[in-house]
């Protein structure tokens, strides 16, 4: 059999198991990538490797392996590095795009299944919500010490952490610690407790844990025992205010981050998940997953402005066309409420081919990039004209986030 019977052999093979609906997410060919503020990054949940989305042709550029599964993934815009980690290896890595490989990895004494990233993007904190405990990384001062070390990934332990000044793990615990975030100037690091209402507050310099945050919002581990009635902390641009809602009865305490005391408390709607805001700081938004609804909050002087008709399980909200219009992204639903934050309106319904994860918007609020966990794809919204623009098939087993290093994102 010649050569050439063989190649009509092949590639009747790969056009039948596409149209059959079977895919091979196997090694790619090396692709030489370009600088990291060109891609969407998109993360599987069940494989160990990361899909590279072409922001300008809107395309997958290629799948680079990792050396495990990425649990929670962010995207370090100065340092230019993708960072993830890995539950079952208590494990976090610094990936170069560039070289498509690790330049460290932190050994943790614990599973990282939260892990927030600083402003300033030089900072990693991380906890797990089952033994209460907290780390964080200092990614410049960890890749310093990498290239001291030389070529290849270089490998830290927990006690290098101390050892080598590249951050901390506290000794104290924290009640089911997800819900986490930085202050504006990366130097604080807040911690949501819904067993008594406190915001711890970690120094991310010293590591000391400072005096706490009393909320008025709080219920206890009986009716709370996963730790969820409180969301975390959400900054208004400007630093001066941060939100946590209350989930069951519907409340949002707005924190006044000067005093360092609760301002006041206001009613949204049952099932309130996370607070976001729009990066211009006038309005902030939050999804009453019970009641299907959006409620949006005025921050000067702080009303409620409107409650709107949406969605339920809600998995994000984003905001674009010089954020006149935020996108409240359904799970459960398959679909996409668009809000009208002009005229205050419901005006539209985007329906999606699969079960959305996270979404996230372009820096010029301009493309809202969806991924889609059932069907191995990724919706590209074109946020003006309220339309799916694209579907890139094929992008990588169940995928839930997204990142980017410029963002019109803005939740915290």
């Amino acid at each position: 059999m010649n050569g050439k019977v063989l190649g009509s052999i092949a590639a009747v093979v790969v056009v039948a198991a596409a149209a059959a609906g079977y895919f091979f997410f196997g090694a790619e060919k090396k692709v030489m990538l370009g600088d990291i503020e060109l891609y969407v990054f998109v993360q599987s949940t069940t494989t160990p490797e990361l899909a590279v989305i072409d922001v300008a042709h809107e395309e997958l550029v290629t799948r680079v392996r990792l050396a495990a599964v990425p649990d929670v993934m962010v995207v370090a815009k100065e340092p230019k590095r993708v960072i993830y980690a890995n539950r079952a290896t208590n494990s976090v890595h610094i990936y170069d795009i560039a070289t498509q490989a690790d330049d460290a990895v932190i050994t943790l004494p614990f599973s990282p299944d939260n892990m927030v990233m600083s402003p300033d993007s030089f900072m990693i904190a991380a906890t797990d919500t089952e033994t209460g405990q907290f780390g964080a990384i200092d990614i410049e001062a960890t890749l310093t010490a990498a290239r001291e070390m030389g070529a290849g990934t270089s490998v830290f332990t927990p006690s290098d952490l101390v050892e080598k000044k590249l951050g901390f793990v506290l000794e104290q615990t924290f009640y089911k610690p997800s819900k986490v975030v930085f202050s504006d100037d990366s130097v604080f690091v807040f911690i949501a407790d819904s067993l008594t209402g406190i915001l711890s507050t970690i120094d991310t310099a010293s590591g000391a844990v400072l005096d706490p945050i009393q909320l008025s919002l709080h219920v206890g581990v009986v009716d709370d025992p996963d730790g969820d009635e409180l969301s975390a902390l959400t900054r208004t641009p400007d630093g001066l205010y941060g939100l946590v809602t209350q989930n069951t009865d519907g409340f949002v305490s707005i924190v006044n981050m000067r005093s360092w005391a609760e301002n006041l408390v206001l009613r949204v709607g049952r099932g309130a998940s996370r607070a976001y805001g729009t990066a211009d700081g006038i309005y902030m938004m939050v999804g009453n997953d019970l009641d299907k609804t959006m409620t949006v909050l005025k921050t000067d002087p702080w009303e409620v402005a409107a409650t709107l008709p949406a969605v339920a399980g809600v998995t994000s909200i984003s905001t674009g066309f010089f954020e006149k219009l935020a996108y409240v992204v359904s799970n459960p639903e398959n679909r996409v409420a668009v809000i009208n934050l002009e005229t205050l309106t419901n005006d539209a319904y985007i329906d999606l081919p699969g079960g959305p994860g996270v979404g996230i918007a372009d820096a010029d609020g301009k493309k809202l990039y969806v991924p889609l966990h059932d069907s191995n794809s990724l919706a590209v919204i074109d946020i003006y004209n309220m339309r799916v623009h694209k579907i890139i098939p094929n992008v990588t087993e169940a995928p839930w986030g997204v990142a980017m290093a410029s963002t019109n994102n803005y939740c915290h």
